[in-house]
C-alpha cells in the first residue's frame, strides 16, 4: 500500500469517476483502475462496486475511505513538518481544542508566533470523545477545553482563562414565546443537537434538561457542535450550547437565554500534562502571563 493508491482512491470515492481522477493525476483511466484494484486485493476487500460506467462504495469503501485520508493527511503533515525544520523551525507543539476556545487559542498563538516566529505549531480541532480520548493518550502537547472534559483526570497541570454557561439559542422568530420560568413554553419546539458521541456537552443539557423537566424533541443531531446554530439561525429547531458560540460565527437570527442552573456553568481550560521540548516551556509560558493571576 502506498500514498498514491490511497490518493486514487479518495479521488475516486470522491467523484465516482474514474476518468476525471485520471486526468486529475496525469493518468490513463486503466493505470488508475490497476492501482485501486491493487489496492483492494492488498486488503482482501472490495472497496468499489463497478457496474458498467455506475462507481460507487462499498460499504468496506466507505469504512476505509476515513482511515486512507487520515493516513494522507498525516504523510502531508509530517513531509510539513520535516521540510520546515529544514528551513530553519527550531520547535515543534501540537495542540488538540474545542470549536468554543477559540479565542483563548488564537490570543495563545498570536504572541508565540510574534515571539517566536521559528516555531511550528500544529492545531487540531476536535470534540467530545476524541478530545478526552486524545487526553488520556496524551497525544498532543496542550489541550484547550472545558472543565467536564478533564473530570476525573490526574497528573496535569491547567490554567483557567474563562467561566461561562450554556445557553438556551432560538431563533429570534419564536424568542416572543420563551419563558425560562415556564418551560413548557419551550416543548413545543423542536430541539436539535451535538451527536450524543459528544458526551460532555450531552450529558450537560441532559441533566439541565431532567432538573427542569422537560423532554427535548430532538429532530436533528449534528456532528460538529458550530452546526447546531446554523441551523438554529436557518429556524430549524433550539438548542442549549455554550455561551461561547455566541460570538463565534455571524448568526443574525438567533436570540439566546441564560440559563439558572448550576449545571449549566462552564469554565475553559488549557491543560498539559508534561512539557515535551523547549517550545512546549515557552508556550506555557506564554498561557501563564496571559491567564495566571498575578
Amino acid at each position: 500500500m502506498d500514498t498514491r493508491q490511497l490518493e486514487l482512491f479518495i479521488s475516486v470515492a470522491h467523484t465516482l469517476n474514474f476518468s476525471q481522477t485520471a486526468k486529475k493525476y496525469y493518468l490513463t483511466q486503466p493505470a488508475v483502475s490497476h492501482k485501486i484494484k491493487m489496492l483492494e486485493e492488498e486488503l482482501g476487500a472490495s472497496l468499489l462496486y463497478r457496474e458498467g460506467h455506475t462507481v460507487s462504495l462499498t460499504e468496506e469503501g466507505i469504512m476505509f475511505l476515513h482511515y486512507a485520508m487520515n493516513i494522507v493527511n498525516m504523510e502531508y503533515r509530517v513531509r510539513n513538518i520535516i521540510s520546515k525544520y529544514g528551513h530553519g523551525r527550531t520547535g515543534f507543539i501540537k495542540i488538540a481544542a474545542i470549536p468554543t476556545l477559540s479565542e483563548e487559542l488564537s490570543n495563545c498563538i498570536s504572541i508565540l508566533s510574534d515571539e517566536y516566529p521559528q516555531l511550528q505549531v500544529v492545531i487540531d480541532q476536535m470534540e467530545g470523545y476524541s478530545f478526552i480520548k486524545a487526553f488520556v493518550d496524551d497525544e498532543y502537547d496542550f489541550y484547550f477545553g472545558a472543565n467536564k472534559m478533564f473530570a476525573g483526570a490526574k497528573g496535569y497541570s491547567s490554567v483557567i482563562t474563562k467561566h461561562t454557561e450554556l445557553k438556551l439559542f432560538v431563533n429570534k422568530n419564536i424568542a416572543e414565546t420563551i419563558d425560562l420560568n415556564d418551560w413548557s413554553t419551550i416543548s413545543c419546539h423542536p430541539f436539535v443537537s451535538v451527536n450524543p458521541s459528544d458526551t460532555v456537552l450531552s450529558a450537560q443539557v441532559k441533566e439541565i434538561c431532567h432538573n427542569k423537566e422537560f423532554e427535548p424533541n430532538i429532530v436533528n443531531y449534528y456532528n460538529r457542535v458550530e452546526l447546531v446554530p446554523l441551523s438554529i439561525n436557518a429556524g430549524i429547531g433550539i438548542s442549549i450550547l455554550p455561551a461561547a458560540l455566541e460570538t463565534a460565527f455571524y448568526y443574525p437570527n438567533i436570540v439566546t437565554f441564560p440559563i439558572e442552573d448550576e449545571v449549566a456553568n462552564i469554565y475553559h481550560l488549557i491543560a498539559w500534562k508534561k512539557l515535551r521540548n523547549s517550545a512546549c516551556i515557552k508556550f506555557e509560558k506564554i498561557i501563564k502571563e496571559l491567564y495566571m493571576d498575578e
